[in-house]
C-alpha cells in the first residue's frame, strides 16, 4: 500500500471511486453515445468528412452527388457507426478519468520528494499510458484509412499529410497527458516543502560535520576511516539532490515515446506508398549488419 491518502479522507476517496465506477458503466451513457452518433456522425462526419469527390470501392460518383454502394451503405450505417460507438466511449470514459483525477487532486495526500521514483511517490501513473495504447492505434488506423483513400484515389502523398499526423500526435498527447498535470500544485507543494526542511536539517548537519571532523576541531584520538558520519553526509548530500530533480508531472520520456509509436504504426503500411518495399528492405539488412 502507498498510503498516499491519509485515513481522514479514506471516505471521501472512496466516494470518487464509487462515482467514477457508475459513471463508466451508465447505460444512460451508451444510449446517448448511440444517438449523437446516428443523429450526427453518420450523416454530418461520415458524408462530410469521409467521403472523397472521386468514385471509390463505397461511393459512386454520379451528377447527383456520391451514391453509396452496397459495401458503402454496410460501411456508413453499421461498420463507421460501431467505430465511432467505441471511439466515443473512449472520450467518455477519458471524462471520467479527468474527472476523478481532478477530485483526488483536491485531497491533501502524502507526497514525499523523497521517494526514489523521483515522483514524490506518484510513479505509477506514468505507467497508466499504456492502457491508451488501444485507443492511440485506433486514432492512427482511421488516420490511416483516411490518408490511403487519398493516396490511391485522389492522387495525394504521404508527405502531403505530414501536418496532419503531427496534429493527431500531439491531440493524443494532450488527452493522454495534460489529466496528469492535475497534481503538480501538490508535488510542487511537497517539493518546496521537503527541500526547504532538508536544507535546514543539512546545515545543522554540515555545522557540526565541520566542528568534529575537520583539522581544527578533529579530536586528536579519532580517526575518519570508517566513520559513518562522512557516508552519511555523502548520503545528505544525493537525498537533497534526489529533491530537487522530483519531477513535479508523472510523465516520462518512455511513455512519451510509446504512445508516439503506438500512433504511428498503423500508418507504417503507407510508407510503402514512398519508399518500395525492396529499398525498405535493403536499408533494414544494412541496419542488422
Amino acid at each position: 500500500m502507498r498510503r498516499l491518502v491519509l485515513d481522514e479522507d479514506r471516505d471521501r476517496f472512496n466516494d470518487l471511486m464509487r462515482s467514477a465506477m457508475l459513471l463508466r458503466n451508465s447505460i444512460s451513457a451508451e444510449v446517448m453515445m448511440i444517438a449523437v452518433i446516428y443523429a450526427f456522425g453518420v450523416p454530418v462526419l461520415f458524408r462530410e468528412a469521409a467521403t472523397l469527390g472521386v468514385t471509390t470501392w463505397y461511393a459512386d460518383l454520379t451528377d447527383a452527388g456520391p451514391r453509396a454502394t452496397l459495401a458503402g451503405l454496410w460501411y456508413a450505417f453499421v461498420s463507421v457507426p460501431m467505430f465511432q460507438f467505441l471511439l466515443l466511449r473512449w472520450y467518455f470514459r477519458l471524462l471520467v478519468w479527468m474527472r476523478f483525477l481532478w477530485g483526488v487532486s483536491r485531497i491533501r495526500l502524502e507526497l514525499s520528494p523523497l521517494n526514489a521514483d523521483g515522483m514524490a511517490g506518484l510513479s505509477f501513473l506514468s505507467r497508466t499510458v499504456y492502457a491508451f495504447v488501444p485507443l492511440a492505434m485506433a486514432h492512427g488506423a482511421l488516420l490511416a484509412g483516411t490518408i490511403a483513400n487519398r493516396v490511391f484515389y485522389s492522387g495525394e502523398t504521404l508527405g502531403d499529410a505530414k501536418y496532419e499526423i503531427a496534429l493527431v500526435v500531439a491531440f493524443l498527447f494532450v488527452l493522454v497527458f495534460v489529466p496528469l498535470t492535475v497534481f503538480a500544485v501538490q508535488v510542487a507543494r511537497a517539493k518546496r516543502a521537503g527541500t526547504a526542511a532538508m536544507g535546514r536539517f543539512a546545515q545543522r548537519y554540515a555545522r557540526e560535520f565541520e566542528t568534529t571532523w575537520l583539522p581544527n576541531g578533529m579530536p586528536a584520538q579519532a580517526s575518519p576511516l570508517g566513520s559513518s558520519d562522512i557516508q552519511s553526509l555523502a548520503d545528505l548530500g544525493g537525498s537533497f539532490e534526489r529533491m530537487r530533480a522530483t519531477r513535479v508531472v508523472p510523465i516520462t520520456r518512455d511513455a512519451i515515446v510509446g504512445l508516439g509509436i503506438a500512433t504511428l504504426i498503423p500508418l507504417a503500411p503507407l510508407l510503402l506508398t514512398v519508399i518500395p518495399a525492396e529499398e525498405i528492405a535493403k536499408r533494414l539488412f544494412s541496419m542488422l549488419l
